[in-house]
């Protein structure tokens, strides 16, 4: 026990003569200690599509053409934005190219449109190979809703077309 005991006075001893008594000091009069705490939060742009394929299905094209829904209509789709108060935050959306099979080419703008609802109202909007707009909100948010989309069966040389679809989430 008195091994212990002088193993204790020795680190006692340690502590005091090696911080200078500072430690010691700071708990027997009760100066204040300031810690600064920092957190670095960055800003977070999240984006979900239900699928990743949208298929229409093959109609004897009629006169005059009608659109076609695509199948498993509607389409869900989740945009989340961690962004500082105020600031703009933009989905958009467009087409890579053309509807192409082979050497065959059919205009994604006359053929492909789609309409919002629960959260992304409006429409229809056509397809383009430019970036659209498709709902603008400020700060923070998350914005859930569905799109439908519908392709104009005219007369075409057959094929499997196919284009690509990308959705942006953007936020300067």
């Amino acid at each position: 026990m008195k091994k212990l005991i002088r193993g204790i006075v020795i680190v006692a001893f340690l502590c005091v003569a090696l911080t200078g008594g500072q430690l010691w000091a700071q708990g027997v009069s009760g100066n204040p200690v300031n810690v600064t705490v920092q957190v670095n939060i960055q800003q977070y742009l999240w984006l979900w599509f239900d699928t990743d394929t949208l298929n229409f299905p093959w109609t004897t094209p009629q006169n005059p053409p009608v659109w076609i829904a695509a199948d498993a209509n509607p389409h869900s789709i989740v945009a989340l934005a961690f962004v500082p108060t105020g600031q703009e935050v933009r989905l958009q959306a467009q087409a890579t190219g053309e509807l192409v099979s082979g050497r065959d080419i059919i205009p994604v703008a006359n053929h492909i449109r789609w309409t919002g609802a629960l959260g992304f109202a409006g429409g229809p909007w056509y397809l383009t190979t430019s970036a659209q707009d498709i709902v603008e909100w400020s700060g923070f948010g998350i914005r859930r809703g569905t799109f439908s989309f519908e392709y104009y069966n005219d007369p075409q040389a057959p094929g499997t077309y196919k284009t690509t679809l990308v959705y942006t989430l953007v936020s300067p």
